[in-house]
């Protein structure tokens, strides 16, 4: 079967993204706010403030381990879902998003008493998005396809997750492609000659470590002449 008819468009599989996150955050909703309870108002009597993180305070016990790790996983597919959805964003802007929207299911919690707001489950939800967003990136690291579900074989906008420099972004596509033993000489902190890095979709292939010729300027491109692999050695 040809690879077009197996693989959707980028434009639909960023739709079912899009879709998907949609139904994410409506359960989350539910989830934080009312517990998946039916929902409704809290009174004044019943409305209550937490400023000490992880610690008792506010006439609330301190913060369980079970609880913090509920709140981690709640939101580990928000940092998932954002480094698909909006993956030329770097890692800090994710880590905003995620912040803020926390910020404001608290707010929310407190205006309508439904809840405890606590400083806690900010700083934890937050943790839980930037774990999201690390599996994700190791997830494309170690080709298990992520990259590829998000536009990366066509192109599109997947194609470049901004959470790192180039270099690491280039030695993450440039492992997977390289032998055992150049892998091993790489984690040994070995130069590759340029050769080995010939046709790496990264547009920071030219760098201080390989300069080019006296007088002449640095391409953005792979070298217009690439010689056998084999021909050079590891220094």
């Amino acid at each position: 079967m040809p690879a077009a008819a197996r693989t959707p468009p980028a434009g639909d599989r960023r739709l079912l993204l899009a879709v998907l996150f949609a139904v994410y955050l409506v359960l989350l909703v539910w989830v934080v706010l009312w517990k998946l309870e039916v929902p409704f108002l809290g009174t004044d009597d019943q409305r209550r403030l937490k400023l000490t993180p992880f610690a008792a305070g506010g006439g609330v016990g301190a913060n369980t381990p079970v609880e913090l790790g509920i709140n981690v996983l709640l939101f580990l597919p928000f940092g998932i879902y954002l480094g698909l959805l909006a993956d030329r964003w770097p890692w800090w802007k994710a880590a905003g998003i995620v912040a803020g929207t926390s910020l404001l299911f608290e707010v929310t919690q407190y205006v309508l008493a439904i809840g405890v707001a606590d400083v806690t489950d900010i700083i934890v939800n937050t943790t839980g998005g930037l774990a999201g967003l690390g599996v994700l990136v190791w997830a494309r690291c170690a080709g298990l396809g992520t990259a590829r579900f998000a536009g990366e074989d066509d192109g599109g906008p997947g194609a470049d997750l901004r959470v790192g420099n180039g270099a690491r972004r280039a030695r993450c596509r440039h492992l997977r492609r390289v032998s055992p033993g150049l892998r091993t000489a790489e984690a040994r902190g070995r130069r590759l000659a340029p050769a080995n890095y010939a046709g790496l979709p990264n547009r920071r292939m030219t760098s201080p470590r390989w300069p080019t010729a006296k007088g002449s300027k640095r391409s953005s491109g792979p070298p217009a002449a690439v010689p056998d692999r084999s021909a050079w050695p590891l220094r």
